[in-house]
């Protein structure tokens, strides 16, 4: 799972950009989905980042039972803890982020004013406003899991100082990063750093975990 998730987040985020209409403004965005067919295909992508929240989960459960397997860790029971919720706050946010775009762009379509469709624009803004909100939460939550496991990591047996550092300091730049630029994410996205880290850590997980079987 801790490979899994990573990849495909990268794969939904490179095709969501291929197969999406180009899109520089709210209107633009409220537009292209004025189209069913734009609905029904942003709906799904959104619910595709919402199973990757599932199996995030399964990658915090699985590495905090890893870091304990030679003895109780409150740093990774914690990360687990905070891992956990962030990817719950992250299907949530998918959720309703499909739902809302799905609503305002079939309100949109029907709409044949020009004033109308100015409100109508006017408060999708308000409401990306509340993603934005959710999204530097989930940056909150997801970092913290970071660093918990990162520090757990540092005199683990399975992984060491090396895995241990190196996440903390991918999460405390990227974290700074994100405090710096909230509630809007940061520019450029630099989150496949983290990505990279977690895919290895899976990586890493699978060898060890064959290892101890093998034992």
């Amino acid at each position: 799972m801790g490979i899994a998730w990573p990849v495909l987040f990268i794969t939904i985020i490179v095709v969501a950009g291929m197969i999406g209409p180009p899109t520089h403004s709210a209107a633009e965005e409220l537009a292209a989905l004025a189209a069913p067919g734009s609905r029904r295909l942003d709906m799904f992508m959104h619910m595709l980042v919402s199973i990757i929240g599932l199996l995030g989960i399964g990658w915090c459960v699985g590495l905090s039972k890893l870091l304990q397997a030679s003895g109780p860790s409150r740093s990774a029971t914690l990360a687990a803890t905070f891992g956990v919720a962030g990817f719950v706050i992250l299907a949530a946010v998918s959720v309703v982020q499909g739902s809302v775009f799905a609503g305002m762009g079939e309100q949109y379509a029907k709409l044949t004013s020009d004033a109308d469709k100015n409100a109508a624009v006017a408060m999708f803004r308000a409401l990306r406003r509340i993603d934005l909100g959710l999204d530097f939460t989930w940056d909150i939550f997801i970092s913290s899991s970071m660093i918990l496991f990162s520090v757990s990591m540092l005199r683990n047996l399975h992984f060491g100082k090396l895995w241990g550092i190196g996440g903390l300091l991918i999460a405390a730049f990227l974290f700074g990063r994100d405090l710096w630029s909230a509630p809007h994410p940061s520019d450029p996205d630099l989150s496949f750093l983290a990505l990279i880290w977690i895919a290895a850590v899976g990586i890493q997980m699978l060898r060890r975990v064959g290892r101890v079987s093998a034992t």
